[in-house]
């Protein structure tokens, strides 16, 4: 955690593609989507978090940012292309969480 942020550091470098990147480099061909270059984000997803205890959310809410909690993180949500069907599922953990046909 970084020292009186609350903030959780997470290293996702591994999400871009380094070898895709160096094979590219070596035979003169265009770098993958997912390679890594300044300011450039990984394809993956990403959900920066905070974990602020009772005090931290009260100084936080005293300096007028607005707060919101959630017990769920994060869910799944699927699709598999078969015969020329889509079939979905969406995660039930998750509130809110519907399959829409395209």
């Amino acid at each position: 955690m970084i020292a009186g942020t609350g903030i959780l550091r997470n290293n996702q470098m591994n999400n871009f593609s380094h070898e895709g990147a160096a094979a590219a480099l070596r035979n003169g061909t265009p770098p993958p989507r997912n390679a890594m270059v300044p300011g450039k984000r990984m394809l993956s997803t990403m959900m920066p978090t905070l974990v602020f205890n009772p005090d931290t959310v009260r100084m936080l809410a005293a300096m007028g940012l607005p707060i919101t909690s959630d017990e769920t993180m994060g869910s799944a949500q699927s699709i598999v292309i078969e015969n020329g069907l889509f079939l979905r599922g969406a995660d039930p953990r998750r509130p809110g969480a519907l399959v829409v046909a395209p």
